[in-house]
């Protein structure tokens, strides 16, 4: 018996199953609305930096705090991203990603009521909750929608979100003039998510009894003894260092530094964003014409490391930091494609997918905190240009992970 076979039996049949090939038509509005939760989960990140200007003046905040409620939002994706994983196995994924908005929009509601610092803190980390509540099940929702010979074209939209999210919330959020009005009108949409997801978004076909905890410990170990997840976990978390220590920072440094306007800097941002998002589809189509995940992995750790490092240590004409912005954002948005894509191929068995998910999103949320607190840190110490050598160590840490042992997926 093999081991794919050994657990099938020891998980049993009658759980939650990952959503396989049905004859059932494919629900494309379905699926849209599960990227749309996705996207309203990066405007939670992103409404933070375009937002950073208007805190430092009502707040009285330094960019370290800045930075701390950028990391506190993933603090429970970075210990608990498995356990939270295997938690909506439990729920339910439909169930999961309701409960993810209606948290998401709560904590965005409470804030300009109770403009409290402390406050401010805690509901990030209800934020993040939600956060990884939904990107851990709604990629295997999204599949559930799909027939067989459609999941990768969905799942390259999925891996859109974070870009888009980010995209609307740098063009979108230089509208605001206060970051209330931000807060507010993250609160709105995240209850138009919710509502979405509860009218036109069905549960599994497949989905069954609920796991035991002794199922769900069997397929934990499962994935957390399979070489490839943890490596490619890694490799995410690197990714996730250099991307949100940029896109935290970005807007104020061009405020900062270039001493140009909110407006520009969130147009910068926002154009960057693009194209991340046509890095994202850019992989998917080169690794349907055969190119390796290890060839995307290298291209985009090399060509982010030497952007970022240019645009902190060196970019003091904003053209020039806007073109390195967009290279910096284009190339690396290849690697989430190519990460979340590996899941159900590294994954030891099927109904594994959401967990092996939940380990690249602990690695993912290991990099939101750690990227934009060591970037605050260190540029409230030092200055803007202490942030360009870490975009070099972080770009080659991810490769050492890439090259030293041949990823064969």
């Amino acid at each position: 018996m093999s081991r794919a076979e050994s657990l099938e039996t020891n998980v049993g049949a009658r759980c939650v199953k990952a959503p396989s090939s049905h004859p059932t038509p494919n629900n494309w509005f379905a699926v849209f609305v599960c990227v749309f939760s996705g996207v309203v989960c990066a405007l939670q990140i992103a409404k933070l930096s375009i937002a950073a200007p208007f805190l430092v003046d009502d707040l009285g905040l330094d960019r370290s705090a800045i930075g701390a409620l950028g990391s506190i939002f993933s603090l429970l994706g970075m210990i608990g991203g498995i356990p939270i994983a295997t938690v909506a196995l439990r729920t339910g994924l439909k169930r999961s990603v309701l409960i993810g908005m209606l948290a998401i929009s709560i904590c965005s509601f409470l804030p300009p009521l109770f403009p409290d610092l402390w406050l401010l803190y805690g509901l990030r980390v209800i934020e993040g909750l939600g956060f990884i509540l939904v990107t851990v099940a709604a990629p295997t929702l999204v599949q559930a929608q799909i027939q067989l010979s459609y999941k990768n074209i969905a799942m390259s939209f999925w891996s859109c979100f974070m870009p888009i999210g980010i995209a609307l919330m740098m063009f979108g959020g230089t509208l605001f003039t206060y970051w209330q009005s931000i807060w507010l009108a993250n609160g709105l949409i995240a209850a138009t998510a919710f509502f979405l997801v509860l009218l036109y978004v069905p549960s599994p076909l497949e989905e069954g009894a609920t796991l035991s905890f002794k199922r769900m410990k069997v397929l934990l170990l499962a994935v957390l003894k399979t070489p490839a997840a943890l490596r490619i976990a890694l490799i995410f978390s690197c990714y996730n260092l250099m991307y949100f220590a940029f896109y935290n920072f970005l807007p104020l440094l061009i405020v900062e530094k270039l001493q140009l306007s909110h407006v520009f800097a969130g147009i910068i941002t926002g154009c960057a964003a693009i194209a991340n998002i046509f890095g994202n589809l850019a992989a998917g189509l080169l690794l349907s014409k055969g190119a390796s995940r290890r060839q995307v992995f290298t291209a985009a750790f090399i060509m982010m490391s030497f952007m970022g490092w240019f645009i902190f240590s060196w970019g003091m004409n904003p053209w020039w930091v806007g073109v390195a912005a967009v290279l910096f954002a284009g190339t690396g948005g290849m690697l989430p494609t190519a990460v979340l894509s590996s899941a159900p191929v590294v994954a030891p068995i099927a109904l594994a997918i959401p967990i092996t998910l939940g380990l690249y999103m602990q690695g993912s949320n290991l990099g939101q905190v750690l990227g934009p607190l060591m970037t605050g840190l260190g540029t409230e110490l030092f200055g803007w240009s202490a942030a360009g050598p870490v975009f070099i160590l972080l770009g080659l840490a991810g490769l050492g992970l890439v090259l030293l042992r041949r990823l064969s997926v």
